[in-house]
C-alpha cells in the first residue's frame, strides 16, 4: 500500500493533547504505511504546506471554523479530538463529560457528603457538561450543588486578587463538610490554596476533585490533587481507527464519539489519610494494609486505641463519615484501579481486596457503582493493552475485553 501523510495539529502544551497523541501514536504503530507530519495547531490547514506535504488525513483539535471551511475546500478526512466542543461538518472524538462529573457525583457520595459544590469556566462547553452529569449524579439525592463560575475565563487574570476574593467568599459560605467539583485541575489546585491560605481543612472541611490528572499541575501544586482521569489516550487511539476508516472511503459518523472517564485517582485533596489527625491515620494505615483480608471495625479501633463507638464518632466529626462507610471506599477505588490497569481476574482482585470471590464483588461493586466490572471495564479499559485470555470468559470471575 502507498504512504499516507498524515497531519497532526495538536498543541502538546497541556496533558490532554498529549495524551491524546501517544493514543494516536500508538494506532499509527500498527499502520505501517503512515507518516505523521507535526503541524501548528493554526498552520494544520493551511492549504499551501497540505500540497506541499502532499498530506491525505488530518488529525485536529477545536478547529476554528476558518479551518474547517479550509479543510472542506481541500476534501480532506479530518478527524476533531476535541475535548469540549465538536464542530459541525468534522466528525468528532470527544470526552464524555457528562459520565466525568457523574463520576464525580458517585465518589463523594460514596464517601458520604450531602453537601457539594462546582466551579468551573462558563466560557468552556466542558464544564457546563461536567456540571449537568454532577447534578445528574446527586439528582438520587434530591441536592443540587452549589454552583459558582470562576470569575475569570482569561489564563492571565486566574490569581487576580479580585478573582481570588470572591472564589474564597464563595468557599466560606459553603456549608461544611462539602464536596467540590473543580472544572480542571488547574481550578482545583487554586481552590485547595485558597482554602490553605485561610485555614479551611482540606479535606477535613472541604475535599476537592479536579479533572485531567494534569501532571504539571500536581507537580506544581502545594497538595496534591484527587482527579478524573480521563480516556485521552483512547481518544486518540480511536481518532486513528477512524481516520483509517475515512482513508478507506467509510463513512464518517454523524453524532461524536463520546470516550467516558477512566478513573479517579485519590489525592491528598480528599485523601483522608491526608488529614491532619492521628486516629484517622493509623485507622486508614490499619485498613489499607489489611485490605485483603476481612475485619470488622472493632479491630479498626483496637489499632487506633478506642473503642468502636469512640471511633466512629472521630470519624463522624473528622470527616463526615463512618469508618465502615471509609474501609467500604477503600475497597472501591482499589476495585477500580485493579480492573482499569490490570488483566487480573474478578476472582483474584475480590481476594486483594478481601472479599470471598468474584461474584461477592460483583455485588458490592454493582451496590456501590450502579454497574457491573464488565461494564466498567468496557467503558474504561485503555486500548492497545494486551489481556490475560483467562480473563475473557463471560462469567462472574472475569470481565470482557473491549472492542
Amino acid at each position: 500500500m502507498r504512504r499516507r501523510n498524515i497531519a497532526v495539529g495538536l498543541s502538546l502544551r497541556n496533558s490532554y493533547s498529549r495524551e491524546v497523541f501517544e493514543g494516536f501514536v500508538e494506532f499509527a504503530a500498527t499502520q505501517k504505511h503512515w507518516v505523521l507530519l507535526p503541524f501548528f495547531d493554526v498552520d494544520v490547514l493551511d492549504a499551501e504546506l497540505i500540497r506541499s506535504y502532499h498530506v491525505h488525513a488530518v488529525l485536529l483539535n477545536e478547529p476554528a471554523p476558518e479551518q474547517i471551511d479550509r479543510g472542506v475546500a481541500l476534501r480532506l478526512p479530518m478527524v476533531n479530538v476535541s475535548n469540549s466542543e465538536p464542530r459541525a461538518r468534522v466528525p468528532c472524538i470527544m470526552t464524555d463529560n457528562g459520565a466525568v462529573g457523574q463520576m464525580v457525583a458517585d465518589y463523594f457520595i460514596g464517601k458520604g457528603f450531602r453537601s457539594f459544590g462546582f466551579c468551573g469556566t462558563r466560557s468552556r462547553a466542558s464544564a457546563i457538561q461536567r456540571l449537568a452529569g454532577f447534578r445528574q449524579g446527586m439528582a438520587r439525592l434530591g441536592v443540587e450543588p452549589v454552583l459558582c463560575w470562576h470569575p475569570s475565563s482569561d489564563p492571565r487574570r486566574l490569581y487576580d486578587p479580585k478573582v481570588e476574593k470572591a472564589l474564597l467568599g464563595w468557599l466560606e459560605e459553603l456549608p461544611k463538610p462539602v464536596g467540590i467539583m473543580a472544572g480542571t485541575d488547574r481550578i482545583a489546585s487554586q481552590l485547595a490554596d485558597l482554602c490553605s491560605r485561610r485555614g479551611l481543612r482540606v479535606p477535613g472541611d472541604i475535599s476537592i476533585v479536579g479533572v485531567g490528572q494534569d501532571e504539571l499541575i500536581q507537580k506544581l501544586a502545594r497538595l496534591q490533587i484527587t482527579s478524573v482521569v480521563l480516556g485521552s489516550r483512547r481518544i486518540g487511539f480511536e481518532a486513528g481507527r477512524m481516520i483509517a476508516s475515512l482513508l478507506r472511503g467509510g463513512r464518517a459518523p454523524s453524532a461524536p464519539l463520546l470516550i467516558p472517564p477512566v478513573r479517579i485517582v485519590e489525592g491528598r485533596s480528599t485523601n483522608s489519610g491526608a488529614v491532619n489527625d492521628a486516629t484517622i491515620h493509623r485507622a486508614t494505615d490499619f485498613m489499607l494494609a489489611n485490605l485483603s483480608r476481612s475485619f470488622g471495625i472493632e479491630e479498626v479501633a483496637a489499632a487506633t486505641g478506642r473503642s468502636r463507638r469512640s471511633l466512629e464518632r472521630h470519624f463522624a466529626a473528622t470527616l463526615g463519615t463512618s469508618p465502615h462507610d471509609h474501609l467500604k471506599n477503600l475497597r472501591l477505588e482499589k476495585i477500580r484501579h485493579l480492573i482499569a490497569t490490570t488483566d487480573d481476574s474478578l476472582d483474584s482482585i475480590g481476594r486483594l481486596v478481601g472479599l470471598a470471590d468474584g461474584s461477592h464483588l460483583s455485588v458490592f461493586f454493582k451496590a456501590m457503582t450502579g454497574e457491573r466490572p464488565s461494564e466498567f471495564v468496557r467503558r474504561t479499559r485503555e486500548p492497545g493493552r494486551r489481556l490475560n485470555p483467562e480473563t475473557t470468559r463471560d462469567d462472574p470471575r472475569s470481565f470482557p475485553a473491549t472492542a
